[in-house]
C-alpha cells in the first residue's frame, strides 16, 4: 500500500470525511470547508466606508502559531482592523521570530487572560462588537473557554466564526494539537521528499500553515459576502489535515500533467525527425538538466515548494527547444554524408555561442525579475535561472556528444534534408 493510500485509509480521515468516495468507486479530496449558517435578521447591504474592501471590518484573532494568523493577516492587508487575542504569557511562535514576524503584522494586540471570569467578559465584549471571529484551537478548547461558536451566536447571531483545528472537529485523533510538520509526515509528504531509503524530509516553507490560513481568509470573505446578502452570520470549520490532502491531491495532478507535456513534446517532435534515438536523446537532456535542478534545490538551501515545482515545466520547455535545434543540425550534416561525430561538431561549433547567448539572455531576465521585491517571485527567479543554466551544459554540450556517438537514422536524416530543399523551392517560386 503506498503512502497516499495509508493517509487516506486512516480512521481520522475517514472519520472527517476527508476522503469522499464518488459512485463509481472513484476517492478524491471532498470540500476542505464545513460550513453551518446561523440564521440572523437581514438590516440591507453594509455602507461603504473607505477604499479598501475591507474597511469597516473588525476582526479579532485568537489564533497561535501560524495557520490561525495568517488567515486574519490577509483580511488586515484588505482593509480589516484585526485584534489580536493573545494569552498573557503571549503567542508561543513569538519566540521563533521567522515564522511569527510575517504573520503578526498590521495587527493590533490584547493579552487577556480567557480562563479568568473578567479576561473572558472582556473578550467577549470585543467579539460583540466585531464581524469576525477566527481561532485554531484543538477542538473542544473554544468551548471550554466559552468563545465556540454556539456561545458567539447565542449573543450576536450574525457573526461569522472561523474555527481551525489540526486534525478536524470529530474523529479519534481531534482532540491533538498538530503542526505543519506532523502534517506533511500523516500524509506522506515527508517520505515523498526525502525519496526512498533516505530520511524524511520537512518541507520548512509551512505550506499547509500558510495554506490552510489562505483558504481560512477566502472561507471568511464568502461568509461574509453571505451576510452581507442574507444578514446571516456562519461557522467555518477548516482543518489543516484536508488542506494537505488537497495538495497531495495537487502535487499528483502536477505530476500527471508534467508527464502529458513530455508526452506531447516528445510525439511532436517525432512527428517532425521521424526518428526514435534522437527524439529520446532531446527529451532525455531536457529531462536531465530538470532533474539536476530539483537535485540542487536542496543542496543550496532552497525548499521544494507548491511554487518551485512549476519551473520545470518552463526549464524542459526551453531544454526541447534548444535540443531540437542542435539535433536537426546534426541530422541535416549527416544527411550531406558527414560521419556523425563530425556532424555533431559543426552543429556545436555553428551553434554553441549562438545557443549560449540566447540561455544567457533568458537567464539573465529571470534575474531582473530578483530586483521585485516579493521574495516568491525572487526564489523563482532564481531557480529559472539556475535551471537555463544548467542547459548550457546538458543540451549544449552533452546532447551533441552524445549525438555523435548514436547518430540518427539515415531515413530521418534524408529526410530532413529535403525538407530544407522543399523550403528553399516554395520561396525562389
Amino acid at each position: 500500500m503506498c503512502i497516499r493510500d495509508r493517509c487516506w485509509d486512516s480512521p481520522q480521515i475517514q472519520y472527517n470525511g476527508t476522503i469522499v468516495t464518488d459512485a463509481d468507486g472513484t476517492r478524491h479530496v471532498g470540500q476542505p470547508i464545513t460550513m453551518e449558517v446561523s440564521p440572523a435578521p437581514y438590516g440591507g447591504p453594509p455602507k461603504r466606508v473607505g477604499p479598501r474592501p475591507l474597511d469597516g471590518v473588525r476582526v479579532v484573532d485568537f489564533g497561535a502559531f501560524v495557520a490561525g494568523p495568517f488567515a486574519s493577516l490577509v483580511m488586515a492587508d484588505l482593509g480589516a482592523e484585526v485584534i489580536k487575542v493573545e494569552t498573557p504569557a503571549g503567542d508561543p511562535n513569538r519566540s521563533i521570530f521567522r515564522s511569527w514576524s510575517p504573520v503578526s503584522r498590521g495587527k493590533r494586540a490584547i493579552s487577556v487572560d480567557l480562563k479568568h471570569p473578567e479576561g473572558l467578559a472582556l473578550a467577549k465584549k470585543i467579539c460583540m462588537k466585531s464581524d469576525i471571529i477566527t481561532s485554531n484551537f484543538r477542538t473542544g478548547v473554544s468551548a471550554r473557554l466559552g468563545i465556540d461558536p454556539a456561545s458567539l451566536h447565542a449573543a450576536k447571531p450574525e457573526l461569522i466564526v472561523l474555527e481551525s483545528p489540526a486534525y478536524g472537529s470529530s474523529g479519534p485523533l481531534a482532540e491533538r494539537a498538530g503542526f505543519d510538520l506532523v502534517m506533511q509526515a500523516l500524509c506522506g509528504h515527508e517520505y515523498r521528499a526525502g525519496g526512498k531509503g533516505n530520511e524524511p524530509l520537512w518541507n520548512r516553507t509551512s505550506m499547509v500553515d500558510y495554506g490552510g490560513g489562505l483558504l481560512g481568509a477566502i472561507g471568511a470573505l464568502a461568509a461574509l459576502y453571505h451576510r452581507a446578502r442574507t444578514g446571516e452570520g456562519m461557522t467555518l470549520y477548516l482543518s489543516l489535515i484536508h488542506i494537505f490532502g488537497d495538495m497531495i491531491n495537487g502535487i499528483n495532478e502536477i505530476l500527471a500533467f508534467f508527464a502529458v507535456s513530455i508526452l506531447i513534446a516528445t510525439c511532436a517532435l517525432y512527428w517532425y525527425t521521424r526518428c526514435v534515438r534522437s527524439t529520446l536523446l532531446v527529451v532525455t537532456a531536457s529531462l536531465v538538466a530538470v532533474t539536476w535542478q530539483m537535485g540542487l534545490l536542496p543542496l543550496l538551501g532552497f525548499d521544494l515548494n507548491p511554487y518551485s515545482v512549476l519551473v520545470p515545466f518552463l526549464v524542459f520547455a526551453i531544454g526541447m527547444s534548444h535540443g531540437a535545434q542542435k539535433m536537426n543540425g546534426v541530422m541535416q550534416d549527416i544527411g550531406r554524408g558527414t560521419h556523425p561525430l563530425i556532424a555533431a561538431r559543426y552543429t556545436f561549433r555553428r551553434l554553441f555561442l549562438a545557443g549560449f547567448a540566447a540561455l544567457t539572455c533568458d537567464a539573465a531576465s529571470f534575474a531582473v525579475l530578483m530586483t521585485i521585491k516579493i521574495e516568491a517571485i525572487r526564489e523563482l527567479a532564481l531557480i529559472a535561472s539556475l535551471g537555463v543554466g544548467i542547459l548550457i551544459f546538458t543540451n549544449l554540450i552533452m546532447l551533441p556528444m552524445l549525438l555523435s556517438y548514436t547518430g540518427v537514422s539515415r531515413k530521418a536524416a534524408v529526410r530532413s534534408l529535403s525538407l530544407i530543399h522543399i523550403s528553399i523551392g516554395s520561396r525562389v517560386n
